[in-house]
């Protein structure tokens, strides 16, 4: 009987699982190991896992196939605890966001016997931890796969089956370059969420302000909400990726500084642009960002241009009477006897 074993029943082991028990997979027991006996005995009673050994090396003995679902700085410690006691043939893959210190990692501590192919599954969800686990959370989406140098084809072919079991779409990518995108687009939000939350609890109004935190607030600061030690071990080790795109905020944040103080027309057509970026992204999702030839695909009702123009003309306009409603007001001030 072949084994897998998942280390880490948080979100997205526990819904490896789940996936792969759905799939009825021929012959095949899924075992689990998580630090928390708590968490490990909720991945049973859902059915994510057949058993759970709270042994680390119980776990992973006679394992075809590996999945490492843990905190990115977690994994060189346990490559080097398991290393060991991995059979011949037997396939590693992980879930981490960082996929240059990972692939490196691997490298290090892993015998020549074991192939590692490394993963990065791109899932949405608004829950965390086991108890939001979901067979579904992977299906229709993507999954970016990385193969060690030295990964056999048989390796690379045991992951992908896997995705394919989940329902998820493997995706090949190097290394470099997803780390760069990552850090744009997944880390990146976690710090300025982190900073926002930062820059106002700190203030001596907290208290009173927190009052008027509604849904702007509560959506923004989302991300900040999250596992701490997950979004450490993000940044950490995605250090300087993250930091090019850190740096590039901070020059956004000071242009739209400048256009806040004495540019409404540039910035209205700046929140014209980023709307209509943002939209475009979603329209690309909502089509499964299926590559296509020809013009971008439409936003429903607008075009890319014609939503520039009219968003862009709209909001210039209203924000030069709202500048010529301050000018007069401070000229009317400055009127006044003193």
């Amino acid at each position: 009987m072949q084994r897998i074993t998942i280390i880490g029943l948080g979100l997205i082991g526990s819904s490896i699982g789940l996936a792969l028990k759905r799939a009825e997979l021929r012959d095949t027991q899924v075992v689990g190991h998580d630090t928390s006996s708590e968490v490990a005995r909720q991945a049973v009673k859902l059915g994510a896992v057949d058993k759970t050994e709270w042994n680390l090396h119980s776990a992973v003995e006679g394992a075809s196939l590996l999945v490492l679902s843990i905190p990115v700085l977690s994994i060189p410690d346990t490559l080097e605890a398991v290393a060991g006691s991995l059979v011949r043939g037997c396939v590693v893959t992980d879930t981490g966001s960082a996929k240059q210190a990972v692939l490196a990692w691997a490298d290090k501590y892993l015998p020549p016997s074991v192939d590692f192919v490394g993963g990065h599954p791109l899932v949405g969800a608004d829950t965390e931890g086991v108890q939001g686990a979901n067979a579904d959370l992977f299906r229709n989406g993507f999954y970016c796969i990385f193969p060690s140098p030295r990964a056999s084809r048989e390796g690379v072919k045991a992951v992908v089956d896997m995705v394919t079991a989940l329902g998820s779409r493997p995706y090949f990518m190097d290394p470099q370059e997803h780390d760069s995108y990552t850090a744009a687009v997944e880390h990146l939000p976690i710090v300025m969420s982190a900073a926002m939350v930062s820059a106002v609890a700190k203030s001596p109004s907290w208290g009173d302000m927190s009052r008027l935190a509604s849904s702007a607030y509560h959506t923004a600061s989302s991300l900040a909400g999250e596992d701490p030690t997950g979004n450490l071990d993000a940044c950490v080790a995605n250090r300087q990726d993250l930091l090019h795109w850190v740096d590039q905020v901070v020059l956004q944040l000071r242009e739209y500084r400048r256009m806040i103080e004495d540019d409404t027309e540039a910035l209205s057509k700046a929140l014209a642009e980023a709307y209509t970026a943002r939209a475009l992204w979603l329209a690309r999702k909502a089509s499964g960002f299926v590559e296509r030839s020809g013009p971008s695909p439409e936003i429903p009702g607008f075009s890319e241009g014609m939503m520039q123009m009219m968003m862009g003309e709209a909001l210039a306009r209203r924000y030069r009477k709202l500048d010529e409603l301050f000018v007069r007001r401070d000229e009317k001030d400055r009127k006044k006897p003193t």
